[in-house]
């Protein structure tokens, strides 16, 4: 990619991440209050069906369903919403020389202000059914770093592919949707024991960062370093190809848009 001013570019971002919340709450009453309420609502919903599914206590399938909902709610919301990124905001970009990048990055900071948010409303809430939490909740801060940086590389290329090819806009939601169910969000990684099923969620990627977050939430523990290392690996991985992927389309994306 090319160099620019990091004021400059920090200018942007900033105000595309104003632009972002201000246009979501305008015109309503409760305002950022929504993203609290929407995700709280749907996971109370899902907790309380699953867990006489499952035939669970509610207090114990709820740490567990919300350690793998906080990082999943993350990843979908981004993914899907950075995916249109570029399309969304094809007028400004036809319009004025701006780093086409900065659009799918202000989406995934943006997110994750409400994704942290999130976490620390749910965290209160499972506190208020009895449970307790430790100091190992610190080590969310360096997950959601590298939770960060590998939704940064899924969206610098989801957003450059949407353009060139449009038909994606309508796959991936369904995409989402899949991933879902093939993460260890509503069941244990190791339900399935050694079957095929089994296999895939253990090379989904998004079972990595469910492991970190589950291991602090749910354990109480600091994840071990085979874990961050494999969440590293990820990361580092989804910006480059990312980044090359965004880099390559870069000169046809304005004729597309």
């Amino acid at each position: 990619m090319k160099q620019y001013n990091l004021r400059y570019l920090a200018f942007l971002i900033e105000m595309l991440i104003k632009m972002h919340f201000i246009l979501r709450y305008r015109r309503t009453f409760m305002g950022y209050v929504w993203t609290l309420l929407n995700p709280a609502s749907s996971m109370l919903m899902l907790a309380v069906i699953f867990s006489n599914i499952f035939q669970q206590s509610f207090s114990e399938f709820s740490v567990f369903f919300v350690a793998g909902m906080i990082p999943w709610i993350y990843i979908s919301s981004a993914v899907g919403q950075g995916s249109e990124s570029l399309i969304s905001n094809a007028n400004i970009l036809q319009k004025l020389f701006i780093p086409k990048f900065i659009f799918p990055l202000s989406i995934s900071i943006a997110l994750l202000i409400d994704a942290i948010a999130s976490m620390i409303f749910f965290i209160f809430f499972l506190s208020l059914l009895g449970n307790v939490f430790s100091f190992a909740l610190l080590s969310l801060i360096p997950s959601y770093i590298l939770l960060l940086i590998f939704v940064i590389g899924i969206t610098f290329a989801v957003s450059s592919l949407t353009v060139v090819l449009n038909d994606l806009k309508y796959i991936i939601p369904n995409l989402i949707q899949f991933l879902f169910f093939i993460s260890p969000i509503l069941y244990e990684a190791t339900r399935f024991g050694d079957s095929f099923v089994s296999i895939i969620i253990q090379f989904n990627p998004v079972s990595t960062y469910i492991s970190l977050f589950r291991i602090a939430i749910q354990d109480g523990l600091i994840p071990p370093w085979d874990v961050y290392g494999s969440a590293i690996l990820l990361s580092l991985t989804s910006l480059l190809v990312g980044s090359l992927v965004m880099s390559n389309l870069s000169n046809k994306l304005i004729y597309k848009l």
